[in-house]
């Protein structure tokens, strides 16, 4: 089959547009000649198509992998159009491309690795796409993919990108810390991961001090520590924005004298003032003087009064009295009275769906009296009890300032996200957050002395307070005698059950059904043949009662040969004769010694006078039992073979004759 051309291949791209979209344009259709003339098609001197830039067409369909083959393509340019599916492997993996733009548009699934040998742009920015970001390599310059829901961590591999100048992930859910040896990254200008989840402190090696970075972003995540004064060694950097985390402390002196951000502060509307310092806004409050430390975040007990989507910087005004903030940087403060912080539980958390009328956002429920709230003497809450009612949503961090918190548990309910940094303020003794969806506890927590015996001898572990991601057990978090046990591709912590040890792969279930019926049929055929040597066996012995063996002598026979192999008839009938065939030898060639104590046989006899009055003298004594049974059995020869001939004899008419046997 030959391969398609270049018109071919071009056409498959607007195969799902209407017609109206070619009648707008010039050629896109079947009979228009020369593609390389056609709008948004730029060719070589061998007329072979380098450029496609159909940006903002209003291009709908699917991305086709025939593309790839258009062998000196350089450009692929579809940014702000109505493309859905996901990205084709094939075009990712182009060896000619360059530069691709695919942002503003619809598609999903993952992103795929960007390995073509001469790929430097890769702009995926404001689609649906998912998972994770791949493992990053090759030459790529410009990376961005904003605006995505990509998830989990960002990979170690970006640092190794030694070309990289631009990299943007902000406004996803990525999760973890940074990568520590980010300062290896020595042609990285700008660097964006605002708005995510990402959590731990600041590298130190971002600051060091042959990184040419002049532009960083980490706002919106859940940083902790302290600023690194590292940072101070940017020479080049005028941008730094990492307000609106977790961080504690002040700005280093070294970044305050840098006059960072003034792009955040350009003179205009109803900003003039502002900048003056010093202004009222609200009576008995005042901003204070912009300055090098507050252009980059607001300083703790403070709060920016501007929308938290513009930045937690100056201008700044403190807490109110009953309100604190340990962190830098935040546009708000927390409430610390206690019906404030279960009304933004309660409601955070969908409250109006828990499975029970918890009462929290009644005013006429008393504190001490609303569904799981349990308090001390002195009316203080210590204790909240909300297992299994069904509660979905994230924690708000105003939950870890319940200043008298001792006993929490939020089993068995839908929770996602991470559990607020806030909680390491809390003084728990009790924790239990386990059978939820919560990805990560936050720094410091598993340090914190006392929750669920953490500490005890001086030993801290993570899994005292929940089941670490990728491990389970049934109570979700470590107890003596009762570890996390691994559980590959479970991403959440105290999980209680392993989904894949309750699902079985068609294989697995293929197997199974395989072996089962296999066991089957080796039990129907066990059950036959032992059915056919117990018939042998039972044969055998009646045989001889008719043919007048001399029973006395059965000690001497080895019935066990029976079950498998059949006796010569002359070998049976000889009373004097020792059987023992050759399987009854060990590996050495010698014969196992046997056991000489007799076991009884039932074996039926015809109802006559002379055999029940046989069969109860064989049972009388166990004395003189093989003189009984000889004579017995010579008469019941007689006895047996007539009535037998008669035919006059029925099943109904047997009574059962107990003859001793040796294996």
């Amino acid at each position: 089959m030959s391969s398609p051309s270049q018109s071919e291949i071009l056409l498959s791209l607007i195969s799902q547009c209407p017609p109206s979209w070619s009648k707008k344009r010039k050629g896109w259709t079947s009979t228009s000649p020369n593609e390389c003339t056609w709008d948004g098609v730029s060719c070589n001197t061998d007329d072979e198509i380098t450029h496609i830039d159909l940006d903002n067409t209003a291009l709908v369909g699917t991305i086709p992998p025939t593309l790839s083959l258009l062998r000196s393509l350089t450009h692929l340019l579809l940014s702000r159009n109505k493309l859905y599916g996901t990205v084709p492997r094939e075009i990712s993996s182009m060896s000619s491309l360059t530069v691709v733009d695919l942002s503003y548009n619809e598609l999903r699934g993952t992103v795929p690795p960007w390995d073509g040998a001469s790929i430097s742009v890769v702009d995926l920015a404001h689609n649906q796409l998912s998972d994770r970001l791949p493992e990053m390599r090759g030459g790529v310059t410009s990376f961005d993919v904003r605006n995505n829901r990509i998830a989990g961590g960002i990979p170690e591999s970006v640092t190794r990108l030694k070309q990289l100048e631009r990299l943007n992930l902000s406004n996803n859910r990525l999760t973890g810390p940074l990568p520590v040896n980010m300062g290896d990254m020595r042609s990285l200008r700008e660097l964006y991961l605002s708005n995510n989840r990402l959590s731990g402190s600041i590298p130190v090696s971002l600051g060091h001090e042959a990184l040419i970075l002049e532009k960083i972003a980490l706002h919106g995540n859940l940083l902790t520590g302290t600023i690194p004064p590292s940072l101070g060694n940017l020479r080049e950097l005028t941008s730094l924005y990492i307000d609106n985390n977790r961080i504690t402390g002040s700005i280093p002196n070294e970044l305050c004298d840098m006059n960072l951000n003034d792009a955040l502060f350009i003179t205009g509307k109803n900003h003039e003032a502002l900048l003056a310092g010093d202004v009222d806004i609200l009576p008995g409050r005042h901003l204070t003087q912009r300055n090098g430390c507050n252009s980059i975040a607001c300083p703790p007990s403070h709060h920016s009064t501007r929308a938290e989507s513009t930045g937690g910087v100056f201008p700044c005004v403190p807490c109110d009295n009953d309100e604190v903030n340990p962190y830098m940087g935040m546009n708000s403060c927390f409430a610390t009275n206690v019906l404030e912080i279960l009304r933004d539980f309660y409601y955070a958390t969908d409250g109006e769906r828990w499975d029970e009328d918890a009462t929290w956002a009644e005013e006429s429920v008393p504190l001490c009296e609303k569904k799981g709230v349990d308090c001390d003497e002195g009316g203080s809450v210590v204790g909240i009890r909300l297992a299994g009612l069904n509660i979905s949503g994230i924690i708000p961090e105003s939950f870890g300032f319940l200043s008298s918190l001792e006993f929490l548990d939020l089993s068995d309910n839908q929770l996602y996200g991470n559990l607020p940094v806030t909680f390491k303020h809390l003084p728990l003794r009790t924790l239990d957050v386990s059978g939820n969806m919560l990805t990560a506890l936050p720094p410091g927590l598993c340090d914190k002395m006392g929750i669920n015996g953490n500490g005890r001898d001086g030993a801290f572990r993570c899994d005292n307070l929940a089941c670490p991601a990728g491990t389970v057990n049934h109570l979700g978090y470590f107890m003596e005698g009762i570890p996390c046990e691994p559980c590959e591709g479970y991403h959440y912590i105290g999980g209680k059950t392993c989904p894949h040890m309750n699902k079985l792969s068609r294989a697995e279930i293929g197997g199974l059904a395989f072996a089962g019926v296999g066991t089957i049929v080796l039990l129907f055929v066990f059950y036959f043949q032992t059915r056919q040597s117990s018939s042998k066996y039972y044969d055998s012995v009646v045989r001889g009662i008719n043919d007048g063996i001399d029973l006395s002598r059965y000690d001497e026979i080895n019935f066990t040969s029976h079950l498998s192999k059949d006796i010569p008839q002359e070998e049976l009938y000889n009373p004097n004769r020792f059987i023992n065939y050759k399987d009854d030898e060990d590996e050495t060639g010698e014969t196992e010694e046997k056991d000489n104590n007799p076991i009884w046989l039932d074996v039926p006899e015809p109802v006559t006078d002379a055999a029940i009055t046989r069969n109860n003298s064989a049972k009388k004594s166990t004395g003189n039992l093989r003189s009984d049974l000889s004579a017995n059995s010579k008469n019941s020869h007689s006895s047996f073979g007539a009535l037998s001939n008669s035919g006059s004899v029925s099943a109904a008419e047997e009574v059962w004759l107990d003859v001793p046997r040796v294996d």
